[in-house]
């Protein structure tokens, strides 16, 4: 399982269609993804260019901005669905009682 299907809580396979992404969604994940990937691909690449074996620092610093981007897209998106859902639940909770009670 993908680390994206665990935080979405979904499966991207052909068997699972209840959940589906938006379009925002699948580009905030599709980004956060690329970015992350070519992060670390410039730092190994850097690893070989002379001087062999040091790693310049604006590639860090690079690095650095797409990791804080994927934690930013991936993080922030899921805190705020489960909020959300918790928001909605408990709204929910308290309307069934209401109309429980007359």
């Amino acid at each position: 399982m993908f680390m994206i299907e665990k935080i979405y809580d979904i499966s991207f396979s052909m068997e699972n269609k209840t959940k589906k992404l938006t379009y925002k969604d699948k580009l905030a994940v599709w980004t956060a993804s690329l970015s992350f990937f070519l992060g670390w691909a410039l730092v190994v690449t850097n690893f070989f260019i002379d001087p062999v074996g040091a790693i310049a620092d604006s590639t860090l610093w690079i690095l650095g901005q797409a990791l804080l981007y994927c934690g930013g897209v991936i993080g922030i998106a899921q805190y705020a669905k489960t909020e959300m859902n918790k928001i909605k639940h408990h709204v929910g909770m308290e309307t069934d009682e209401d109309y429980d009670e007359e």
